[in-house]
């Protein structure tokens, strides 16, 4: 278990009671281990790591709270889990336009439908709810190019997310 305080995790809900209005504060997070044959995998996955936690991606597109910790080549990462629904195939594009035609070299490479989560537990001014990256460590530089085509043979294994850009 990583040695990380829960309340860093945590957020407030507003809830009725059979009184009056009250809060809660409760703690979801998710933890993923991760061996590695070999130390240096799990040095430079961390080193990605280190670096998502600066990067800002734009859109609908966010990166939950996360922290990692990395012992020999041993890595867990553990990051606020999202309450939320899969995407839909409209959502596809927006993924597409945010994460793979980004300018920034640094993105994800993974773009599967289950590597996302919608929360639409508060809706935002615009309608629009955010959408969260699940698997924290496809975080990688590649260029446009790259992740062009990597999207064209991949998006046809999306089920009947299946988008033409």
């Amino acid at each position: 278990m990583i040695d990380i305080p829960r309340s860093k995790f945590s957020q407030e809900y507003e809830y009725l009671d059979q009184d009056n209005k009250s809060y809660r504060k409760t703690s979801f997070s998710i933890i993923k281990h991760t061996t590695y044959s070999k130390t240096e995998d799990a040095i430079d996955v961390a080193n990605r790591l280190e670096r998502l936690k600066h990067d800002k991606f734009s859109g609908r597109i966010k990166v939950p709270y996360f922290e990692f910790k990395l012992e020999d080549n041993n890595l867990t990462i553990q990051s606020k889990y999202i309450k939320g629904r899969p995407l839909v195939k409209e959502e596809m594009k927006h993924i597409y336009e945010n994460i793979v035609c980004r300018t920034n070299p640094w993105t994800f490479l993974d773009c599967n439908p289950d590597n996302f989560v919608v929360d639409d537990h508060k809706l935002h001014f615009d309608g629009k709810a955010l959408i969260y990256i699940v698997d924290l460590d496809s975080y990688k530089k590649c260029d446009k190019e790259e992740r062009e085509k990597r999207w064209a043979k991949n998006s046809t294994n999306f089920r009947s997310y299946r988008v033409d850009i």
